[in-house]
């Protein structure tokens, strides 16, 4: 019988297992190419107002967000557009086009995130934690910490919006509508690896194709936050004028970037 070696202590991990531990946690968050997903492809559409794709060209590849214990977006896996199909503005376009119609001709629309996560961080966090211990320790590594923000574009959350010991899954989508900025989030309970689980749609009995598992649960993740994203936006064309303009200036218009510290203020000058 093979046998791994590995010393159980008194109350801690043996040296070899620790490494063993270490070694995992860093494959699951190197940069990968997982297994293409293959979405609903919606009918074709025609957008009445001027689109803008916005997205970062770099965050397209899957990868993890940081490799760094002390970052805030450690333990976030991103599923890039590369490994997506179709691309993720037509489903935004068919999403417009079927609340909408009409009622956003002439518009701007910009296109500025549309993310998917697995985020790790907890379970890494909780798994360094009992490797290591000690004041610096504590102070790099926050267990509380799962996420810049809440509703970011890096796969951040909230501790309680999944089960303990549950990695989440979140979808999130940020667009500008003539500059007002509008978020779609939604959020579930990710499957083990799923990011790399197997894509390939099956035909059923009736000759249907029915996607995978996994791309069931990105399809109901991207649509969960495609619906709020739509709520969010009929509830800002139906606010007063007075209240639009006001909500232009909203921080949450910050283009998302890759780099989550704040920016250093600039002072004005003294008239």
């Amino acid at each position: 019988m093979l046998r791994l070696p590995v010393r159980l202590e008194k109350g801690r991990l043996g040296v070899p297992f620790r490494v063993l531990l270490a070694i995992a946690s860093i494959w699951l968050l190197c940069g990968l190419s997982f297994p293409k997903a293959n979405l609903r492809v919606p009918q074709p559409v025609s957008p009445v107002y001027t689109f803008v794709d916005a997205r970062d060209p770099k965050l397209a590849k899957s990868a993890a967000e940081s490799l760094m214990i002390a970052n805030c977006a450690y333990g976030a896996v991103r599923i890039g557009q590369r490994d997506i199909a179709p691309d993720l503005a037509v489903l935004l376009h068919a999403m417009l086009a079927t609340r909408f119609g009409e009622r956003l001709r002439g518009r701007k629309v910009t296109l500025s995130a549309f993310s998917l996560h697995v985020n790790n961080a907890a379970m890494l966090r909780r798994g360094t934690a009992n490797m290591y211990g000690g004041v610096i320790a504590g102070m790099l590594n926050d267990t509380t910490k799962v996420g810049c923000s809440a509703d970011d574009a890096r796969g951040g959350y909230v501790l309680g919006e999944v089960p303990e010991g549950k990695s989440p899954f979140i979808v999130a989508v940020h667009v500008l509508v003539d500059g007002k900025p509008y978020r779609g989030r939604s959020i579930a309970v990710a499957l083990g690896r799923m990011q790399a689980l197997d894509g390939t749609p099956k035909a059923d009995g009736n000759g249907q194709v029915q996607l995978s598992p996994r791309d069931e649960i990105y399809q109901r993740g991207i649509d969960e936050a495609l619906s709020r994203l739509g709520d969010a936006i009929e509830a800002g064309l139906s606010a007063p004028a007075a209240e639009t303009s006001a909500s232009v200036a909203d921080p949450l218009a910050v283009p998302t970037g890759t780099d989550p510290s704040p920016e250093k203020s600039v002072p004005r000058p003294t008239p």
